[in-house]
């Protein structure tokens, strides 16, 4: 490596923004642009593929403090560069908090290669996911970078000349359902056709799943929430002793802007494109999971790969002593409420509308970005360290630190800035960044989606800060709620059942937990696989029950990759660390559809399509929804022995709708309501076997069939009465009757 350019290249001053690598038509330069307000030295590093592949770098180019440098930003202008270039920045002084105060910083000075924060591309040797990097590389000897083919030496792309052809959107403009219309399919792209089964062109990848797509508009999806599809290091846990060490979920992240190299086949970005455009063809809005609670940085004994290097104290929340906030349960947590955080996360929200058509975005941990920033004095001469604003008043903040109890004592002035009124962590009823988001013109049309609670406590579901309905939160009080009433768990459950399928406006009731604690599950008598039939046969029975709840009750609904054919994790509850088929689609199992699931979810989503009373934008309330127990004239019994819940839903063009569960240990006779002129249908009751708990001809039951079963069931309908089996739900709709209206 030489500390010299190229004779090729020749640099220019630059300018401030945009920040990351840019192309300059008029000139033929790159011009690259960092945040660094802790630097005193900046160094742009080249590599050709070559030296890359050796984990070396070719050049070295200095940043002038004076010429190229705006404020805290950095810039530099490079005419000449080859495209195939690769590039990243090293800093002075750069590491740690704990290595700039202990003074240790200046033994290696410039020793990490960072990461771009706003790299668009990110190349690290590795093509295909969870293969090593480079094995023959001396890691460890003297100007090889990188800790080892897990780990090897990361860069980014430069940015190309605008291309003759750009991408093809054929018009593709955001598809703007209404947030109470969708139905959304949680997805991993990997693992959505990683299986053999799939028969897909390329497993896992963005292309193989354009080929499956067809498969969800059948099912009646109109929206995909994907994983983290930002760049992550699959390899980061990984030890090579077991097939359970990867980063499989990729809650990681170590570029915001970059796509997951290895999810493609071909190029990267055209292949998301082309997936967001079939999506869009096929009436699918598609949000991603953002995760800007944490980095892979980790703790403050993590590793330097990027912000940490640049600037270790705006980008993170720390505590007087330097230990990382540990709201995130990752080890760090992002400055979220920082300004330069907030502007660099509103960058990266824009890039994924602007550039690739996304349509919304669910934010993992969302209430960390509702949490306090540190802020900090940086005197001049004093590079990454500085004094913490919290520091004059000593206070924890309740911080959940990953590398002691409580912060050292206090060791400097009080400084007040923007944001800096709060003590790290406290929540903001006022949050700038959910401001910032909520009000961002470009962002105006985007699906907003929280998950309202973090890992330090803080819940927020059902308060979150909404402004004036801009965000919709993950409800895990709907889930608990569901799973305890529908198991017949002793309590009194069926009034936060009621509430929860009628999306009542009460509190959350969490109580600070974060829901995770407790399962509510029921494997129905027998633990794994079974060959008992009446096992089985409940299993099924309450694999309908449930997703007649979630899709049937007011609110957007959210299925998981699998739902709709019963994909089972034996049990695990947390298999972020699986590549296998814990975590894959089985196309054999969605395909053939054995035991009719698949059917039972597509009817409840073509019932709920064509009912839009299922579909209400609010709290459903007032004198249009009635509920129901069994005996006529009833409500539910809400008290400890109730177990049986039914509801009934005024008249409209596709009729109206009873709808009943029966949780309880014996079979029900109920009295349907009556209603002038109109009789009730059955439509569907898990309490039969399929295929005939789903009355509709289609390809697994005739019309013949579907007359003969309700010919069967006339005198019950003239009765007035739904006979119902111990763990079953049913759904009825109103007709006009044909004594009444010939």
């Amino acid at each position: 490596m030489t500390n010299r350019q190229s004779p090729d290249m020749h640099t220019e001053a630059g300018f401030p923004l945009p920040l990351g690598a840019s192309w300059t038509e008029a000139t033929g330069a790159v011009n690259f642009a960092v945040y660094s307000s802790a630097a005193t030295s900046m160094f742009l590093c080249l590599s050709t593929p070559a030296d890359h592949a050796l984990g070396r770098l070719t050049w070295e180019i200095a940043f002038d403090p004076i010429v190229n440098r705006t404020g805290d930003t950095w810039h530099l202008a490079v005419v000449g560069l080859d495209s195939n270039l690769l590039y990243g920045f090293k800093v002075e002084p750069c590491g740690s908090f704990s290595e700039l105060d202990s003074g240790t910083a200046g033994a290696k000075p410039r020793s990490h290669v960072l990461l771009d924060p706003h790299a668009r591309t990110v190349v690290n040797g590795r093509t295909r996911f969870g293969q090593l990097g480079p094995q023959d590389v001396e890691y460890g000897s003297p100007g090889v970078y990188g800790t080892g083919p897990t780990w090897p030496l990361t860069l980014a792309a430069l940015p190309h000349a605008a291309p003759a052809k750009p991408f093809d959107w054929e018009g593709d403009r955001p598809l703007g359902r209404p947030m109470e219309d969708l139905v959304i399919y949680e997805m991993h792209v990997r693992g959505f056709t990683a299986h053999t089964s799939s028969g897909v062109e390329a497993p896992g990848t963005y292309s193989g799943v354009i080929e499956k797509l067809d498969y969800l508009q059948d099912l009646g999806i109109n929206a995909v929430e994907l994983l983290p599809i930002h760049e992550f290091n699959e390899l980061e846990y990984y030890d090579g002793g077991s097939p359970a060490r990867y980063n499989f979920w990729g809650y990681s992240t170590l570029a915001f802007q970059a796509l997951m190299a290895r999810y493609a086949a071909s190029d990267a970005a055209t292949e998301f494109k082309q997936l967001v455009k079939a999506c869009h063809q096929r009436g699918i809005e598609v949000i991603l999971d953002v995760v800007f609670n944490h980095t892979a940085e980790g703790s403050e004994a993590g590793p330097t790969l990027s912000f940490r290097g640049l600037d270790n104290t705006t980008y993170y929340m720390l505590a007087p002593g330097g230990q990382c906030y540990n709201y995130s349960g990752c080890g760090n947590t992002l400055n979220c409420n920082h300004p330069v955080v907030s502007a660099f996360i509103l960058d990266c929200l824009r890039t994924w509308v602007l550039d690739f058509h996304v349509d919304g975005f669910r934010f993992d941990l969302g209430s960390i970005l509702t949490r306090a920033p540190s802020m900090w004095t940086r005197p001049k001469g004093c590079g990454g360290g500085g004094k913490h604003e919290d520091a004059a008043r000593g206070e924890a903040a309740g911080a959940r630190m990953s590398g002691a109890t409580s912060p050292p004592p206090p060791q400097g002035p009080r400084h007040m800035d923007a944001g800096a009124g709060s003590a790290t962590g406290t929540p903001l009823s006022d949050p700038g960044l959910i401001e910032a988001i909520s009000t961002d013109p470009v962002l105006a049309r985007t699906k907003l989606i929280a998950e309202a609670w973090d890992c330090g406590g803080l819940v927020q579901v059902g308060a979150f800060p909404h402004y004036a309905g801009r965000w919709s939160e993950w409800n895990g009080r709907f889930r608990d709620a569901a799973r305890a009433f529908l198991k017949g768990s002793p309590g009194a459950h069926a009034g936060a059942f009621a509430a929860a399928l009628c999306a009542s406006p009460d509190a959350n009731g969490e109580g600070g937990r974060d829901g995770e604690t407790h399962n509510l599950s029921w494997n129905c008598g027998e633990e794994g696989p079974t060959r008992d039939p009446g096992v089985a046969g409940l299993r099924a029975r309450q694999a309908r029950n449930h997703a007649a709840a979630l899709l049937l009750a007011q609110g957007v609904p959210m299925l998981v990759q699998g739902d709709e054919c019963g994909h089972s994790k034996g049990g695990n509850n947390n298999t972020y660390c699986h590549d296998s088929p814990l975590n894959w689609l089985d196309w054999r199992a969605a395909s053939a559809d054995e035991g009719g699931l698949a059917r039972f979810v597509r009817a409840l989503l073509a019932l709920r399509a064509a009912h839009p009373a299922l579909r209400e934008k609010g709290w459903r309330g007032g004198g249009d929804l009635v509920w129901h127990g069994p005996v006529a004239g009833e409500e539910p019994g809400w008290g400890e022995d109730g177990r049986f819940v039914a509801f009934s839903l005024p008249e409209s063009d596709g009729g109206g709708l009873y709808v009943a569960f029966n949780a309880g240990h014996g079979a029900v006779t109920a009295a349907l309501p009556a209603r002038a002129g109109r009789v009730w249908e059955v439509a569907l009751d898990s309490g039969r076997a399929p295929p005939f708990d789903v009355l509709t001809a289609d390809s697994a039951l005739s019309a013949d069939q579907v007359h003969a079963v309700r010919a069967a069931g006339e005198p019950w309908r003239r009765a007035g009465v739904l006979p119902m089996l111990p763990y079953s739900c049913a759904v009825c709709v109103s007709v006009p009757d044909p004594l009444t209206s010939a």
